[in-house]
């Protein structure tokens, strides 16, 4: 099959890591895959960056276009001011550009194409014959707008009153965005198009959405490479990363460590609610971590070399994951195929990999005592993080493999070319 995936980047960022990986497991798995993404920062020969026609006319219209919708959406949404979470629109200045360039595919498989893709333009101008998967990182693509609704709830009936925007009424940008999106999806043949969820719980409330009722929709998880993330010796990652060999380590890791959705403030209050000594917080990611911490934190920024992460994932003694909404947690299955154990809040799909008394321990969203507890009885507990190592590395290699998921994802572009459901 010649599958082309397509997405805003190919490794930069969570969502564009793990359709990377999907892309990879899918080529040695013998596929014909590619990548066509806006921007490129691997050296990867079968991920092509879009190329926008170059005409005197073509970059006049976009750069207009550009204008106009990132006015739009600073007016509507103000939130640069706010510091509200990601909203985006529907549109994009390349028009029909990108579906142009998806004309020799059998299967185009979207993933994150927020500003990358215009759902109307591009749905137009698809070749009839292709099959079309999407792959959902995050909620973005069933609302209107937000890319998770903090609980909020109303992608369900139809958007509107919207809590991320500056201006909230019942035909708000939201609600727009929405109608877009609709219109887009009513002229699709369900038959021709499938969307897949990195957990149990996003499939769920994709299912639950007003715009992809009427759509196939499953869960496939992610996977990885697990020969990259695999155990490593502690104490020469602690002595290579310079972080104390006697203390009790604690690893907090986000794209963006200040990302409210993430939970920082909530483990900062957990670490000030922990009862066992020496403790040292690690943290990796984008951003300056704030400073707020009870104990010693060691930043080491962003990180994009895999086997650099696993040393860090093995250096640390519990790996701490308290995002108040999350999709699935890669950086969790990252941890736990390294041989630590998670602490979590018990959000969104993250249940579907830290498994209470297997891979890790669960606190309710948003309890930082709770959170505080499970990371007391990780620490305090060497034979439990050794025994939940070795089940968490089993697990991993049985459910989360590239290998695993490319045969997921194969066996779903084969329904879908065969006009038949799994």
């Amino acid at each position: 099959m010649k599958i082309k995936h397509v997405c805003v980047s190919d490794i930069d960022g969570g969502a564009a890591r793990a359709a990377y990986r999907l892309h990879l497991g899918l080529t040695q798995a013998g596929q014909d895959s590619t990548m066509l993404v806006g921007k490129k920062h691997s050296n990867d020969p079968r991920v092509v960056r879009f190329d926008p026609r170059p005409d005197a006319v073509s970059r006049f219209k976009r750069r207009a276009r550009r204008a106009w919708l990132e006015q739009a959406l600073r007016y509507h949404t103000g939130r640069a001011e706010q510091g509200f979470d990601l909203f985006s629109d529907d549109r994009s200045r390349f028009g029909a550009e990108v579906a142009e360039q998806c004309r020799d595919a059998e299967i185009i498989n979207l993933h994150w194409v927020a500003g990358f893709v215009d759902w109307r333009e591009f749905f137009s101008a698809i070749p009839k014959r292709a099959g079309v998967v999407w792959t959902l990182h995050d909620m973005g693509p069933f609302t209107g707008g937000c890319h998770y609704d903090n609980g909020c709830g109303r992608f369900r009936e139809q958007c509107g009153q919207c809590p991320l925007l500056k201006k909230r009424n019942d035909h708000d940008f939201s609600l727009q965005v929405w109608t877009r999106k609709k219109t887009a999806l009513e002229a699709l043949d369900p038959a021709r198009v499938r969307f897949a969820a990195d957990s149990h719980w996003l499939a769920d409330e994709a299912r639950r959405s007003s715009l992809f009722g009427r759509f196939d929709v499953r869960a496939i998880h992610y996977g990885l490479d697990a020969e990259a993330f695999a155990p490593r010796d502690r104490a020469h990652a602690r002595e290579v990363l310079g972080i104390p060999a006697e203390k009790k380590v604690l690893l907090f890791g986000a794209y963006s460590v200040n990302d409210r959705r993430k939970g920082y403030p909530e483990l900062v209050e957990a670490l000030a609610k922990l009862q066992t000594p020496d403790v040292v917080l690690v943290t990796i990611g984008a951003g300056k971590i704030p400073a707020q911490a009870s104990h010693p934190t060691i930043h080491l920024g962003s990180i994009g070399n895999d086997r650099v992460l696993s040393m860090i994932y093995s250096a640390a003694d519990v790996f701490v994951l308290p995002s108040l909404q999350e999709a699935f947690g890669q950086t969790a299955l990252e941890s736990i195929a390294c041989g630590t154990p998670v602490a979590a809040f018990d959000a969104g799909g993250i249940p579907d990999i830290v498994r209470p008394e297997q891979t890790g321990l669960l606190a309710r969203v948003g309890d930082s005592t709770g959170l505080a507890v499970a990371i007391d009885r990780l620490l305090g507990a060497p034979a439990l993080r050794a025994e939940m190592s070795r089940v968490g590395r089993e697990i991993v290699l049985r459910e989360f493999t590239l290998a695993t998921q490319a045969e997921n994802y194969v066996r779903l572009y084969e329904s879908l070319l065969s006009g038949k459901s799994l």
